[in-house]
């Protein structure tokens, strides 16, 4: 987990680290005057990370790949 300041650089990118954003865990300001700062992050955090999942997605995934733990 990181903030999303800290998903793009050379401490993930150039070290081979995936990034994945959980859109329904992160904020973003709305002003009527200015747009929907969320949506904008959205499109841009598409374009950053190698996923952009949902919490329930994120939680799934960690159950399928936790089950043949022991």
């Amino acid at each position: 987990m990181a903030s999303p300041h800290k998903m793009w650089g050379p401490q993930t990118t150039e070290q081979g680290f995936e990034v994945a954003l959980i859109r329904d865990a992160t904020a973003g300001p709305r002003r009527p005057a200015r747009g929907d700062g969320y949506q904008a992050a959205l499109v841009n955090y598409a374009f950053l990370a190698h996923a952009v999942l949902s919490t329930a997605g994120v939680v799934a995934a960690m159950a399928v790949s936790t089950e043949g733990a022991t």
